[in-house]
């Protein structure tokens, strides 16, 4: 059995940084990753808190949450309003991790979008 994070090696170092770009997508991205592996789904107002402001949620499930989607780095459940760790969220984990561990030395609304 291929284990979830392996599958995302095919992810090229321009898309992650792509992914990473836009304070709503960081934030659901460092939702799931703050969260332990079993944790299981999170709400999209969780991960995202400002999700619940109309021009916030309408470009997250027209734009944001479909684009980490497509490229399998969360599990959007569009439905229940909930997002996972996705097949290839192994492939921008180490991006995510760098970000985290250097925190203090980033400009601080790199986790703007994140209460955190």
């Amino acid at each position: 059995m291929t284990d979830a994070r392996d599958a995302g090696e095919g992810l090229s170092a321009d898309v992650c940084l792509t992914l990473l770009s836009n304070a709503h997508r960081r934030a659901a991205l460092l939702s799931i990753y703050d969260r332990p592996a079993d944790g299981g789904p999170i709400p999209v107002e969780e991960a995202v808190p400002c999700s619940t402001a109309e021009p916030v949620a309408v470009t997250l499930n027209h734009n944001h949450l479909p684009k980490l989607q497509e490229h399998g780095v969360i599990r959007w459940d569009r439905e229940a309003e909930t997002v996972a760790e996705g097949p290839a969220f192994g492939g921008i984990e180490p991006f995510v991790d760098l970000l985290d561990d250097d925190r203090a030395r980033l400009p601080d609304d790199w986790r703007s979008g994140s209460e955190r």
